[in-house]
């Protein structure tokens, strides 16, 4: 009887032997596979997948403290193929030595900024762009958001970018999910100036922070934004004009109020959280 049982058992080891076999070097195929294939991100962040391949250490702290935690690819090499006004403006590649300085400066008075207020990752993770291109030569202006998730910082060889560009780019992508509020657009209406508005000397008496700002009704915001919260002591300055700071300071009413329907933002305590990252 035992001796039957035993048989049966090594009978059953030998037929199912081979199927063992193959699980196992299938799993090592798997593992294998799995260290060369990229890292393919959440599809629920915001609808965007982006592929990474880690190619140096450099790519690797991105990986870890942008890409997967909150889908943001970061872009800091030449990429003509991808982005074709390097060829056409002769634009050059950040040098490398300044990407990841200006990356710490960027999750801690940034990412981290919002994550305070707001009480969580949710906010960058679902609202913040999703690609940050750094290009070293300067440009026509400090910043460019194309509406697609993207933003151009220019400059960053000169160390020419400032938060206050990145708080003003992040405005127009906000803007662009939720649109503009008319009880804003209507304050300075009339006074919106496509063509001259580099020439306007006027602009903050006409109740504008700067001359940008009275490029557009879209420009005019960020601009409230970017001063309001990364250079907050010009603003109070501006308040004190008798001709145009009642104006700016509806504008930065306005603005507390769709930040706080549209975002649940408090823009004062985004303000405060801010400069407490500065120090």
């Amino acid at each position: 009887m035992n001796t039957k049982i035993q048989h049966k058992k090594k009978t059953d080891l030998g037929q199912t032997f081979p199927i063992r076999l193959m699980i196992i070097l299938l799993s090592i195929a798997l593992v294998a596979c799995k260290k060369e294939n990229p890292v393919v991100l959440d599809p629920n962040l915001n609808g965007i997948v982006r592929e990474l391949i880690p190619s140096d250490s450099l790519n690797d702290w991105i990986l870890q403290e942008f890409t997967k935690p909150y889908n943001i690819s970061i872009d800091y090499k030449y990429d003509a193929p991808r982005y074709p006004f390097f060829l056409e403006t002769n634009y050059q590649a950040v040098r490398l030595e300044l990407v990841k300085p200006f990356l710490i400066s960027f999750n801690k008075s940034f990412i981290e900024v919002f994550n305070e207020v707001s009480g969580s990752k949710s906010f960058i993770q679902q609202y913040s762009p999703k690609n940050l291109v750094l290009v070293g030569s300067a440009g026509s202006v400090a910043g460019v958001a194309d509406g697609y998730g993207t933003i151009f910082l220019f400059g960053m060889n000169t160390n020419s970018v400032s938060f206050g560009t990145i708080y003003h780019e992040i405005m127009h992508t906000l803007n662009i999910r939720k649109g503009i509020p008319p009880y804003f657009t209507e304050i300075s209406l009339a006074d919106y100036r496509e063509a001259d508005w580099e020439w306007r000397v006027t602009a903050n008496d006409d109740g504008f922070v700067s001359a940008y700002a009275s490029r557009s009704v879209t420009e005019d915001m960020a601009e409230v934004f970017s001063n309001f919260v990364t250079n907050h002591d010009r603003f109070e300055q501006l308040l004190q004009n008798p001709k145009g700071g009642k104006k700016i300071q509806r504008k930065a009413d306005a603005l507390a109020q769709f930040l706080s329907q549209e975002y649940h933002i408090d823009l004062e305590q985004l303000r405060l959280q801010y400069e407490t990252s500065l120090q």
